[in-house]
């Protein structure tokens, strides 16, 4: 059994707790017009003076930016030429590069922005399918090889990681199971 009373066999990613997080991490925006106050789920936030500086949960941000009453003040795009360098680096080193933590949940806030143009968005999609089969090569053989979890990790996001200790446990968990057989046959 692992962590959580969960099977080895029984493993299913779960993005939730992971975009919960990042949903309700501090985001800093500005204001872009003047806006009374504006109820936001259990809160009220405002009133907005255009020109100010906030900082806000990024859930919140994202109904406002909606509204048209703030915008992001760093965006969530994806620089292309960033990325193109990110995914060369990682191809051209044995070494796991490191990544934004949050780099796949702006991935997926940037798939369901719809003022990004569909034809930068496959763009993106080809680089990144590239960047995630060259990271997962490298986080399996850093599986294979086990050893101390604070080093082998410190490169990976966290979504990353929670894929780095299951197929470390699954790994384990097989090579145990193999030393039994053999016990089991002296």
């Amino acid at each position: 059994m692992e962590q959580g009373g969960e099977s080895i066999f029984d493993i299913k990613f779960d993005v939730s707790r992971f975009l919960f997080r990042f949903e309700n991490s501090p985001v800093k925006v500005v204001v872009i017009r003047d806006h009374p106050k504006i109820e936001i789920g259990p809160r009220n936030l405002g009133p907005f003076v255009e020109g100010r500086e906030l900082t806000l949960k990024l859930w919140e941000a994202a109904e406002l930016v909606q509204y048209g009453v703030v915008k992001y003040r760093e965006e969530i795009k994806f620089d292309l030429s960033e990325l193109y360098k990110q995914s060369w680096a990682e191809a051209n080193k044995t070494q796991l590069q490191q990544i934004e933590p949050t780099f796949y949940l702006k991935l997926k806030m940037y798939y369901t922005d719809t003022s990004v143009d569909d034809s930068e968005k496959e763009k993106v999609e080809g680089m990144v399918t590239d960047l995630m089969s060259q990271r997962l090569s490298k986080i399996m053989k850093i599986a294979l090889k086990g050893g101390r979890r604070s080093e082998m990790v410190k490169n990976m996001t966290e979504e990353e990681k929670w894929l780095y200790d299951r197929l470390n446990n699954l790994i384990r968990s097989w090579e145990n199971g193999l030393r039994t057989f053999k016990r089991e046959a002296v």
